[in-house]
């Protein structure tokens, strides 16, 4: 036995004693240095606005020197202390003292973000102070990169990647404040280290940041165009080193809130970026540990002036998406979101192809986010249990998740010090960072889920909590969009190719929606929410299609039967976008499954290469196969491509969901059957939609005109339009000649499509009372034109067209009723293939001026596809119940959702330059109807549209041509 008095114990004892007695000495120094600075620091802050006022420049810099020489003696200080304590052959109770005292929190905040936010602020008067923030970047860009690279620190590594990536982000906000920063920066950028990447909220300087000098004389330039072209390089490289160290943080930490909310902020102001912007706000919060701060970033997000682009008749299905999404988060205008919703399933159906697989990732993963109703502690389906209630380890959770220390060590009370004043310092967003490590993923409780709903209540900072019927409302407005998706995407499951070397590629949005049904249903009242919007019928018709898809070749026993959580395979792109979701945890992926596959070749970039990849990327050629050495022998005959794994994803989903749901059996392979229970609700279901289509049908016949009536009136009364007036001029005789040719033409073939006209009933002749003539103005009126008026007037059409100066419609059913007549003998055949022949040729050469439009609202980018479905049969109180209501509600339209485009026209045909119109009045016609049908125009005026006859068709053309 050895002796407990031994020189070597003592000789350990006193060595330890001399450590921890170093430590202490270094502590204090710590926090002296910090005192220091903070005093400092306030009366810098205090004094800079009237040093500067003084023009005491100098004066100023010497001192931003000697504070920035401090802050570096404080991070060296700090990496010392860190260094010392987290050596591996020190006691565990010494390896505490970072996380104790916060060390790596207060080495960001004092050390590093005091003072780059007083340096961006004086930089926006001083160019000194500029080259000052430049530089202290450039040196914490590589003080932290090497505590990314020292092996015994990396228990903070998710600390120092967001260190990096707000490094990188401050450095792109200096990119953007001023072009003169881009030639000191390109000298910078050569000794600096190579980096990769939160955002800062930078403003732009008031007035340029110039330095007065001696000689004016004009120095050599690279040019105006070339400088802004490198300083929107440098921003963009920064932007993207931003984005990695990001990406980089959510694979150490996928369930932090806090990075996909900057990681939104960084594609904010990005053109194109906008549904990846929506996407990452919506993630941070339904993640694990949300970020509450996204909430008001959505609503500023959806301002006035982005609603006004999301609903242009040109946007993508993209931004309808986006559109009903702002509708249901904000709870505003919903009473167009079933007209919005059928415009967009038109648009899906219009550019099939269109959307490529990452935003169809993105808009699963948001619609996801709809149905929880975007991480709301009182959600639907939260109170229902299916995300699980608070418990006892809620707060458990929450000091995890916000770094609380452990119990501190008795044999380190001289070092323990108040150290309040760093917890009141954030970063640059607002944010605090965290102190304790984060906690790994894979660590995660199975019941993590349950812990979330008091932190989320305690972050909720959100609108006024509105009563329950609004939160189902919304809700089920969610529900509608997420599965009219759905029944679209069962109809179209596959994405085409983007090129001959690939091939086509299975939607990833079918295995997002149907993994979190297969997940969210087993339980029960998830279930009764939700299981009435599910599109059952074409579901299960889809099953049974593809029923033999997504067999395993392993001989194994397939995963599904082995286990209800995935284990094999590898992630799917789509996966690296559900991990770190509140719903996921690991009740869909079991334990180890991310550290074994998380460095497979599915994706070796995580979530940020599934946001940037693009349908049909497997290729089918060119692929060099190798012998396979040392690997499973079942792995090697498994499918590697998506599309492979993405059947065998969904046979998983389609056993889950046969479990879980009463009614649906499988049928074998991947085919499921409804009966039982399931049929029954569906029957009941059915009917119920019915019923309310048929009310909705009656109250568009209660609030509709009787056409019967009104073509009876109509041909009682002569309008003077139909005879010569000695007063006409000749445009005005002209075009009734065009008209009473246009009836010669049609006396014999009528439109099928066209209401049949009464036959006339003879009555005394009356005169039609005077109407002033239309207002119109170039450019701020919109035309929407008849059939009749291409088939007699094309001519007219195109030097409307061709001037540049109205915006022509031409409503999709216009071009369903040419295509008809197109087939009949000359010379009413002739006439429509004529129009159509124009129309092909110039709707995509005259978009500005020349625009089709189907009866939801979307333009036409081209005639070569469209399609649009009509159907006629029902009640006689439908309100489109032919080509007439079709061509009016296209005019409506235009009248609701009216824009001024005068900007956007240009001037006559010579290129004048662009167009000055005249400045509409109160009474100028917004939208206008150009029809030679007497009926037509009646209906038009009845719905507040403004009709145009032959006298106002003379004034557009004198005044417009």
């Amino acid at each position: 036995m050895s002796n407990p008095q031994s020189p070597a114990r003592k000789d350990d004892a006193s060595g330890n004693n001399a450590f921890v007695t170093q430590l202490k000495k270094l502590y204090r120094e710590i926090s002296a240095l910090e005192s220091r600075l903070l005093s400092e620091g306030e009366i810098l802050e205090n004094d800079d606005e009237s040093v500067r006022l003084q023009g005491i420049e100098n004066a100023t810099m010497d001192r931003w020197s000697r504070i920035i020489a401090a802050h570096k003696s404080l991070a060296e200080a700090d990496h010392n202390l860190l260094s010392l304590a987290l050596n591996p052959k020190v006691p565990a109770s010494v390896q505490s003292i970072p996380h104790r005292y916060n060390i790596p929190t207060r080495l960001w905040s004092l050390a590093f973000h005091r003072l780059l936010s007083s340096l961006r602020r004086a930089s926006l008067n001083s160019p000194r102070a500029l080259e000052h923030l430049t530089d202290f970047i450039y040196y914490a860009y590589g003080f932290y990169t090497g505590l990314y690279e020292e092996v015994n620190l990396s228990v903070f590594k998710g600390m120092w990647i967001e260190a990096l990536g707000d490094l990188a982000s401050y450095r792109m906000a200096v990119a953007v404040t001023t072009p003169q920063s881009a030639a000191f920066a390109s000298a910078s950028k050569d000794s600096a280290p190579q980096l990769r990447l939160r955002p800062a909220s930078p403003s732009r300087p008031q007035k340029p940041l110039t330095e007065a000098r001696i000689d004016e004389s004009p120095t050599p330039s690279i040019g105006v165009h070339a400088a802004a072209e490198l300083e929107d390089d440098e921003r963009a490289t920064w932007k993207h080193t931003a984005q990695g160290w990001y990406y980089e943080g959510l694979k150490e930490t996928p369930g932090t809130g806090r990075l996909h909310h900057y990681l939104g902020q960084l594609s904010k102001d990005e053109r194109g970026e906008e549904l990846r912007t929506i996407y990452h706000f919506v993630k941070s919060l339904i993640a694990s540990h949300p970020s509450d701060n996204a909430r008001e970033s959505i609503l500023s997000f959806f301002a006035p002036s982005m609603y006004q682009k999301l609903s242009q008749p040109s946007a993508p299905g993209t931004s309808l998406f986006l559109l009903l999404h702002g509708m249901i988060f904000g709870r505003i205008d919903l009473d167009s979101f079933q007209a919005t919703l059928a415009r967009f399933t038109e648009r899906l159906q219009l550019d099939h192809g269109a959307v490529d697989e990452s935003e169809w990732i993105m808009m699963g993963v948001v619609n996801v986010g709809a149905m929880l109703q975007y991480g709301k502690a009182d959600s639907l389906l939260r109170k229902a249990g299916a995300l699980g209630s608070p418990s006892p380890m809620a707060g458990k959770a929450a000091k995890s998740a916000h770094g609380r220390a452990p119990e501190r060590d008795s044999s380190l009370s001289a070092m323990d010090q108040d150290d309040a004043h760093a917890s009141r310092h954030g970063g640059p967003i607002g944010d605090s960072m965290p102190v304790a490590e984060p906690e790994s993923y894979e660590d995660e409780d199975e019941n993590d889920v349950n812990q979330l709903s008091r932190p989320m209540q305690a972050l909720s900072t959100g609108v006024d909590s509105p009563t329950q019927t609004q939160d189902e409302l919304v809700f089920h407005l969610a529900l509608e969009l997420t599965f009219a998706m759905l029944s679209h995407v069962l109809q179209n499951p596959m994405l085409p190719p983007k090129n001959t070397v690939t091939k086509p590629a299975l939607n990833p949005y079918l295995t997002i929606v149907l993994t979190f049904l297969g997940t969210l249903f087993r339980h029960p009242p998830a279930l009764a929410l939700i299981e009435k919007h599910v599109p059952w019928t074409e579901l299960a018709a889809f099953t049974t299609e593809h029923h033999d898809k997504g067999k395993s070749k392993s001989k194994r026993p397939s995963t599904r039967d082995q286990s209800s959580k995935l284990i094999s395979d590898g992630p799917l792109p789509e996966d690296w976008c559900m991990r770190g979701m509140e719903w996921v945890g690991r009740r869909v992926y079991e334990r180890g499954f991310w550290k074994l596959h998380g460095g497979g070749n599915s994706d070796p970039q995580g979530e940020s290469l599934a946001l940037t990849s693009s349908a049909g990327t497997e290729q089918v050629d060119g692929i060099v196969e190798d012998d396979s050495d040392g690997m499973d022998v079942d792995q090697v005959h498994e499918p590697t491509d998506d599309s492979a794994r993405r059947w065998k994803r969904l046979r998983y989903s389609a056993d889950s969901l046969a479990k879980s749901v009463p009614g649906l059996a499988s049928a074998g392979g991947m085919a499921l059957v409804i009966g039982g229970e399931l049929q029954e609700k569906v029957v009941r279901w059915t009917a119920e939609r019915q019923a309310k289509e048929e009310a909705e049908r009656r109250r568009h016949a209660r609030t509709s005109w009787d056409e019967e009536g009104m073509d009876m009136e109509v041909d009682e009364i002569e309008d003077e339009e139909d005879v010569d007036d000695i007063h006409d001029s000749e445009v005005v005789r002209a075009l009734k000649a065009r008209r009473r040719y246009l009836r010669s033409l049609l006396t014999q073939t009528r439109t099928p499509d066209r209401a049949t006209r009464h036959r006339r009933v003879a009555r005394p002749r009356h005169r039609a009372p005077e109407r002033p003539p239309l207002r119109v103005v170039p450019g701020y009126t919109v035309l929407v034109v008849d059939t009749n008026i291409l088939l007699s007037s094309l001519s007219m059409v195109v030097s409307l067209v061709e001037s540049r100066r109205w915006t022509v419609v031409v409503p999709l059913a216009v071009i369903h009723e040419l295509d008809g007549l197109a087939s009949n003998p000359p010379p009413l055949g002739k006439a429509a293939a004529d129009a159509l022949a124009y129309l092909t040729t110039n709707v995509p050469a005259h978009s500005t001026s020349l625009k089709v439009q189907t009866s939801k609202g979307n333009y036409l980018m081209t005639l070569s596809v469209r399609h649009e479905q009509i159907d006629f049969r029902g009640d006689a109180g439908v309100m489109d119940r032919n080509m007439d209501d079709l061509i009016l509600r296209s005019a409506v339209w235009q009248a609701e959702h009216f824009m001024d485009r005068s900007a956007l026209l240009k001037g006559r045909s010579d290129d004048e330059g662009p167009l000055t119109p005249l400045a509409p009045t109160p009474g100028t016609a917004k939208v206008v109807l150009l029809s030679f049908d007497r009926n037509l125009r009646l209906k038009a005026r009845a719905r507040d549209l403004d009709a145009a006859d032959e006298k106002d068709m003379a004034s557009i053309l004198a005044a417009g041509t």
